[in-house]
């Protein structure tokens, strides 16, 4: 499974996600891309696009996009904190991969929430 992490995670984090083969957009020299241009570079190269951008599915229309899309909306942006979401992050990427579907994985309740957006 190709992953295309997006410029707003940590570089490490690539290394938490074991069973995909993960890029990073500033490897690929995409971090002056727009949210529209990146979602077209990354639909042809990778199954599923990784983000933190929370505003990424109501600024872009994701439906006319074939890639799948995973927002982990979580805060603090550091590392220990993003980490404590690998293993779900992992799961809704072959999720997300399957259907070309966007889904947000958000800590803003006590248990985390997985929900389809944008489509």
């Amino acid at each position: 499974m190709k992953v295309l992490l997006d410029n707003n995670f940590p570089l490490p984090f690539r290394h938490e996600l074991k069973t995909c083969e993960v890029e990073t957009a500033a490897y690929r020299g995409w971090e002056a891309l727009s949210d529209d241009e990146l979602l077209r570079q990354a639909e042809a190269a990778f199954s599923v696009l990784v983000t933190l951008d929370t505003n990424l599915a109501d600024q872009q229309n994701v439906s006319s996009h074939e890639i799948g899309i995973v927002v982990l909306d979580t805060r603090p942006i550091i590392l220990p904190n993003l980490k404590r979401y690998a293993g779900m992050v992992e799961s809704m990427v072959w999720t997300a991969a399957a259907n070309s579907e966007a889904i947000r994985i958000s800590d803003r309740t006590s248990d985390p929430i997985v929900a389809p957006i944008g489509r």
